[in-house]
């Protein structure tokens, strides 16, 4: 499994997580409230709460508002 992966299924901590800001979901087209999970400068995953991923190294930026 490599770094993404592991951070996508839960099992590993995020390096940056961007909270609290609209995505544009591609496959659909539409702005969802989630979060975004960064593993080696790569998103990694775009979940509804990131929570589960935040570790005491994981850099936390609060996007609300913007």
């Amino acid at each position: 499994m490599n770094p993404l992966q592991a951070v996508a299924l839960g099992e590993s901590n995020a390096d940056l997580v961007i909270s609290g800001g609209d995505v544009l979901i591609p496959e659909t087209g539409e702005l969802s409230a989630r979060d975004v999970a960064i593993k080696n400068e790569r998103v990694a995953a775009l979940p509804t709460d990131a929570t589960p991923i935040i570790g005491e190294n994981t850099t936390v930026l609060d996007a609300t508002g913007q």
